[in-house]
């Protein structure tokens, strides 16, 4: 097997592990997602989701881009054989997060009243503010173990606290949500989970991993912030520009409206934690691959079969979503979120685009590109900013919903892919993606007719049995998938475990007419 194929190999493996768990996670967080919006209702839901738009700004400023430090430093010290660092490293990353969340949460609380009044119009609704904040550092405690199993390459710890934490977050928000707690009932939900993860995931790094928890060190600190303040400049930049937009449409629309647009926000989120789950082994993997000086041919075929297969498995799914959006919203959250399907659609094709430039980020960051990765967020972000301060007050929710989930992942893709090249032989192979998602399209607006003649769920259930049964076969025949990738993606599946054996499934039933 060669070097790209045998990291590959790596990648996935862990990856499926994680995937297997946030398919769980996806079933049970989806559940209550939908019975929590159906029970807040537009409104209350819109209200949920301002306040989680504050929290995503104070939120980034306190995490400091510490987690893509540890994905990184871990990986290498454990690749080496440093276990000691990995002690240190770790530690110390915990004690830097505690206290710069306590100061974050501390300012947030400060400030809340009045943040309620500007955004909710009223001062009564701080309460709901001061518990975003429990959110926030509750979140930063569990990113912090969640990360540093990723850089261990720990697949089954990840999977565990994963699970567990979604577990606590659905139950809870359900439970609150019908004892009518309102917009607060999914914010405990989220802490609760939040707190158990973080406990669980303690456990795993500690005892399960061998590893001891050291005094926290300067020096292993200034390792930490010196590769990630760039990153974390990036993300707060990233974050403040992204939540600003959102609560800058809150000034000119109804909590309502927010609402809708949360619907579509909260299934990008939920979404991401299955579809990132092919790529959230990107950074370790790659991290190694360049420390063992890999070529760069070997690590841009890397990338391009992590891209492809990501193509291969989720562009079904996610066109599915923007083609029947309608029916999927109606059916899942009820007509009250009466404009909900056009975020959605929006939403799902811009996840689909931004696959590839994702990925390409990954990597540079992985190849220390940290400050290009630094200056080229601001520019996106900065021109990002300007368009909502300019369309939003014409276009309201559409033209938040298009500058987000369209226009930002396009231009991030023209950037991240570009100075990729120039680092990396990489082949995207653009024309088997096309034909992909030609096929993908065809297929599914076949199925649009049956709306006249059924609809919910039988539509939905219907039109997903005849996407399964035809889309492997018209793969192939349209050459989206040929011999040589069913190989590829037959080899990588012999060592993954769970999803491998429904990826040989998809290729043996594809092969049936690549003869």
């Amino acid at each position: 097997m060669d070097n790209s194929i045998d990291v590959g190999s790596k990648a996935v493996n862990m990856a499926s592990y994680v995937l297997f768990a946030k398919v769980l996670t996806f079933a049970m967080i989806g559940v209550a997602f939908i019975l929590v919006t159906r029970i807040l209702g537009p409104a209350q839901y819109g209200v949920y989701t301002l306040a989680v738009a504050f929290a995503g700004i104070f939120g980034s400023i306190g995490y400091m881009g510490v987690g893509l430090a540890l994905n990184k430093f871990v990986a290498q010290y454990k690749e080496a054989g440093r276990k000691e660092d990995v002690n240190r490293i770790v530690s110390s990353a915990l004690a830097l997060v505690v206290v710069s969340g306590l100061i974050v949460v501390s300012a947030f609380m400060l400030v809340s009243g009045q943040i309620s009044q500007y955004v909710f119009h009223t001062v009564g609704m701080g309460y709901v503010i001061d518990a975003i904040s429990l959110w926030i550092i509750g979140a930063m405690l569990f990113g912090t173990f969640y990360d540093v199993l990723v850089g261990l390459g720990n697949g089954k710890g990840i999977a565990i606290i994963a699970t567990m934490e979604a577990f606590f977050q659905a139950s809870i928000s359900i439970i609150l949500a019908f004892e009518g707690f309102g917009a607060l009932a999914p914010i405990y939900g989220l802490v609760s989970g939040y707190f158990i993860g973080f406990f669980v995931g303690m456990f795993f790094v500690f005892r399960y991993n061998g590893l001891s928890p050291r005094l926290p060190s300067f020096r292993y600190i200034k390792t930490i912030l010196s590769f990630s303040a760039p990153l974390a400049l990036s993300s707060i930049i990233g974050g403040v520009a992204g939540n600003i937009g959102l609560i800058f449409l809150g000034y000119f629309v109804l909590p309502g409206t927010i609402g809708n647009i949360g619907i579509a926000t909260r299934a990008s989120s939920m979404l991401s934690m299955v579809f990132d789950s092919i790529g959230i082994a990107i950074l370790p993997t790659f991290a190694a691959a360049l420390a063992d000086r890999r070529t760069a041919k070997d690590i841009g075929r890397i990338y391009g079969y992590t891209v492809y297969m990501a193509m291969v498995l989720v562009a079904p799914a996610l066109l599915y979503m923007a083609v029947f959006s309608t029916p999927f919203t109606y059916t899942l959250f009820g007509s009250s979120y009466s404009y909900a399907p056009l975020y959605i659609s929006l939403m799902s094709i811009g996840i689909l685009v931004g696959l590839a430039g994702g990925y390409a980020s990954t990597l540079l960051i992985s190849s220390g590109k940290v400050k290009s990765i630094l200056a080229y967020n601001i520019a996106l972000n900065a021109v990002a900013l300007l368009m909502f301060f300019v369309f939003i007050p014409k276009f309201g929710g559409p033209g938040y919903a298009v500058i987000s989930f369209l226009i930002m992942p396009l231009a991030a893709d023209f950037i991240f892919i570009g100075k990729l090249r120039k680092l990396y032989r990489i082949r995207l192979r653009f024309g088997k993606f096309i034909r992909l998602g030609a096929v993908n399209l065809l297929l599914l607006l076949l199925f649009v007719p049956l709306g006249s003649v059924i609809g919910g769920i039988p539509l939905l259930i219907s039109a997903a049995i005849g996407f399964i049964v035809t889309y492997p076969i018209l793969a192939v025949l349209s050459g989206g998938a040929d011999k040589a990738d069913l190989e590829t993606i037959r080899t990588l599946s012999n060592s993954v475990p769970f999803v491998g054996g429904l990826l040989r499934v998809f290729v043996n039933y594809a092969a049936l007419v690549s003869r």
